[in-house]
């Protein structure tokens, strides 16, 4: 069991949805390395694993606040982060990363690397006014662009200049405050399409926490969390990127390319950038040689591209909408099947990537319960991929209909 999935083991039985604990502990870890490691983008630029991370809820309480205290506390106890929390103004953070800091056991912080860290989005940025916070958090992201620093001039006329910037980002926020401070004129603004964000609608789990019913969780092993965070920041230089994983992120870049994405935020454009930064930090997670594996790479690809779904699935709203994705869910998943002549069976993730942008995980998995219980389909799991196959009467159906048809372009309804 790797180091990841050990500590999402032990967090399991907590009501909080698993995925922010996932997205959570790759900001630690992201928080951690800052610029010490990178991978070469075809020469042009070197890509750092700092990333923006939004957990964002339909309504209160889905205990996000969990995992975002989790990440904070690793944070303070590798003291080796200047973590930034409570509220502030854009102004008083520029101000906090242009200075030396020192921090935990006298560890000297003398570049403006920054942990951003708030359970509240709403409550985080105060002062400057919506406009100037969002765009500045949007330019410094971009830590490739900063090598030779970053130069930002204060309302008070001040000039602040930043010592090559890199800024990790966890943030929290329900999705009425989601949109009070993300309005959605500024959806389109930048900020979003370099953040993954992670929509959970429920609760992981219903758990007391009083052991009658379900079991107390595990306590996190903090020590050994931050044992492992100290020895990750110590890493320094290039991460070599196994070909397996080249010729996946190929596969996946060149179909996701040919297809059209409705999408206004720029998500689609910085998807490939994002799925590096996420494949850097679960390499990292799992392993200590610095090597980007097929594993790693297709993980990325999948969590990447489950958190633009759930953008898009924030996004649209409405019951309307979210009936015509249910539609479009389904008749994607039969479109690939009946590609998948002649055995009409394919693997969920080639499903997902269909999809990405349009519908996720959880739309895919109430088509697939109603097309099993219905006798359409078959599920199966093979290693680490679960395959779904048409059902024979369904098949049969298929090749009748196409002979009566005589066109081969006959579409189950």
């Amino acid at each position: 069991m790797t180091w990841l999935q050990s500590f999402l083991e032990s967090t399991k039985e907590l009501e909080s949805p698993q995925r922010y604990f996932y997205w959570s502990i790759l900001s630690s870890i992201s928080a951690a390395i800052s610029k010490r490691v990178w991978i070469s983008r075809g020469g042009v630029y070197n890509l750092y694993p700092n990333i923006y991370v939004f957990l964002i809820s339909k309504k209160s309480g889905l205990r996000k606040g969990v995992p975002i205290n989790v990440a904070k506390k690793l944070a303070n106890d590798l003291g080796k982060i200047r973590v930034i929390d409570g509220q502030n103004s854009v102004q008083g953070v520029i101000k906090e990363l242009s200075r030396v800091k020192t921090v935990g056991n006298g560890w000297i912080i003398k570049n403006a690397e920054g942990f951003l860290i708030t359970g509240e989005f709403a409550s985080f940025l105060i002062q400057d006014g919506f406009g100037f916070s969002l765009t500045t958090l949007t330019d410094l992201y971009d830590a490739q662009y900063h090598e030779q620093g970053y130069t930002k001039r204060l309302v008070s006329e001040e000039e602040i200049e930043l010592k090559s910037p890199c800024i990790t980002g966890l943030f929290a926020s329900n999705e009425t405050h989601f949109f009070d401070s993300v309005p959605r004129n500024a959806i389109s603004g930048g900020f979003l399409a370099r953040t993954f964000c992670i929509y959970e609608e429920k609760r992981n789990k219903i758990n007391s926490l009083t052991g009658e019913r379900d079991p107390i969780p595990e306590r996190i092993d903090y020590p050994r969390m931050v044992d492992r965070l100290l020895y990750l920041s110590k890493l320094g230089g290039q991460i070599v990127v196994e070909k397996k994983a080249l010729i996946a992120f190929d596969d996946w870049y060149y179909t996701f390319c040919a297809e059209e994405h409705e999408d206004y935020t720029g998500t689609s454009e910085r998807l490939g950038d994002n799925i590096w930064k996420a494949a850097m930090l679960i390499s990292l997670a799992n392993s200590n040689d610095m090597i980007i594996y097929e594993s790693d790479m297709l993980e990325a690809i999948e969590k990447s591209i489950q958190t633009f779904s759930d953008l898009k699935r924030l996004l649209l709203g409405g019951s309307g909408e979210a009936q015509n994705v249910k539609s479009i869910t389904m008749r994607t998943a039969l479109a690939c099947l009946l590609e998948a002549e002649p055995i009409y069976e394919i693997e969920r993730k080639l499903i997902l990537r269909k999809g990405a942008g349009v519908f996720g995980v959880y739309d895919l998995d109430e088509s697939v319960e109603h097309m099993l219980q219905a006798g359409m389909i078959t599920v199966s799991k093979r290693g680490q991929g679960i395959y779904y196959k048409l059902s024979d009467f369904m098949i049969n159906r298929h090749l009748e209909l196409r002979r009566k048809e005589g066109n081969g372009g006959v579409t189950i309804n």
